[in-house]
């Protein structure tokens, strides 16, 4: 049996063991079913938002814990490999998936405030339809072919306009808590391929191990591997800076249906709900693949490299349990947003209910009065037959 000195990679089953990447895994991937349970209804509330930002805080704080325990392995006795420190980094990478969902449904929620905005004044709306009157002044009217910036710029105007006493959610915190994790991931990164050999205990023959892209293998000391990443993490080291290429990204979606919303209000015809979903729809696809791109990068890596691993990786050990025990996490936002969808769903149901009661209410007392009305009618009918017969009577008497 060979001993562990003769492994090129020696074990670290509290950052990398089946444990630790199964709870990463499960958290990132569950995060999606409240956040697309929460939107199935159409709309996203406030308290909707504050629920999906104490879970992604949960998600963030973890990750934040992972980076520290590499930071500190890798600078001390304990050491961390170049090749663990890349696993790191790709369950890091995940980690961040939670901050886009509640960005994009943050998105989405104040994009349905802009469009009850619209509806509630048309005439305010820099999509609305140029007015008739070609003297008439244009200065709020906002045209699919205007420059795109400037349709953003009044649709924001409007908003803050029509919004204003609306109370609207701050992400700042969210925003902070995302943006500093990036950054301690981006100095990871940066740290790591700077100088793969002299980081944490990486032994020299590390250098020949494959790390993988895409389902490729990629030696870890390929020059050009090297300056890509510390291309992408040098572009992530600054705090909030790092936010806007990625929100860039998931806001393409919006910027493309937003020209198809913009087209279809100026031919008088509101977009639908489905319309307006659509892009969030498209953002949680984009985060979804790109979370499964990592998880089989991972575990290709892992695979591949077994037989320069010393065994130990899957040993059961307190950070795994731990890890694992985080899971209950996402598990109670998921049956939280069950419950709560129930509610909803029963108090509409509810709602229905009284309405349709109240409605058979009114249609029985409109019956009652209508045959109370006939009732009269008729009675007033007799009254005259009646008259008209004694008055009768009276004529034939008197010509007797």
């Amino acid at each position: 049996m060979s001993s562990a000195s003769e492994f090129c990679i020696p074990a670290n089953p509290d950052l990398t063991g089946i444990g630790v990447r199964v709870a990463m895994y499960a958290q990132n991937i569950l995060s999606f079913v409240p956040a697309v349970w929460k939107l199935n209804d159409r709309r996203v509330s406030t308290s909707e938002l504050q629920t999906l930002e104490a879970q992604s805080s949960t998600i963030l704080i973890t990750g934040f814990a992972i980076l520290i325990s590499a930071i500190i392995q890798a600078t001390t006795t304990a050491g961390l490999s170049d090749f663990h420190a890349i696993v790191v980094l790709n369950l890091s990478w995940m980690n961040n998936t939670s901050l886009f969902i509640y960005l994009l449904l943050f998105t989405h929620h104040v994009a349905e405030r802009l469009h009850d905005a619209e509806k509630a004044d048309p005439s305010s709306s820099s999509t609305s339809i140029a007015p008739s009157d070609p003297s008439s002044s244009p200065t709020s009217i906002a045209p699919s072919h205007s420059p795109l910036h400037k349709r953003i710029m009044m649709r924001w105007a409007l908003l803050r306009m029509r919004c204003s006493d609306a109370q609207v959610p701050s992400a700042r915190v969210i925003v902070i808590i995302g943006s500093l994790h990036l950054s301690a991931m981006a100095a990871v990164g940066v740290w790591l391929w700077s100088h793969p050999l002299a980081f944490g205990n990486s032994d020299p023959c590390t250098l020949s191990v494959s790390t993988v892209i895409l389902g490729g293998k990629i030696p870890i000391g390929s020059a050009a591997l090297r300056a890509w990443s510390i291309l992408i993490y040098a572009l992530l080291l600054i705090p909030v800076v790092n936010l806007v290429f990625p929100i860039l990204l998931l806001a393409i979606p919006y910027i493309i249906f937003d020209r198809g919303s913009i087209i279809k209000l100026t031919k008088g015809m509101a977009p639908n709900a489905l319309l307006r979903r659509t892009p969030i729809y498209i953002g949680f696809s984009i985060l979804l693949a790109i979370n499964v791109i990592f998880i089989i990068n991972t575990e290709l890596q892992l695979s591949w490299n077994r037989a320069l691993r010393a065994q130990g990786d899957d040993d059961w050990t307190f950070g795994q349990t731990l890890a694992v025990g985080l899971l209950f996490l996402p598990l109670r936002d998921i049956v939280e947003s069950i419950v709560d969808r129930w509610e909803i769903q029963r108090s509409k149901e509810e709602a229905q209910k009284e309405r349709m009661r109240k409605e058979e209410d009114e249609r029985k007392e409109k019956t009652r009065e209508e045959e109370a009305a006939r009732k009269e009618r008729e009675q007033a009918r007799k009254e005259q037959i009646r008259a008209k017969e004694e008055e009768r009577m009276r004529n034939y008497t008197g010509y007797v």
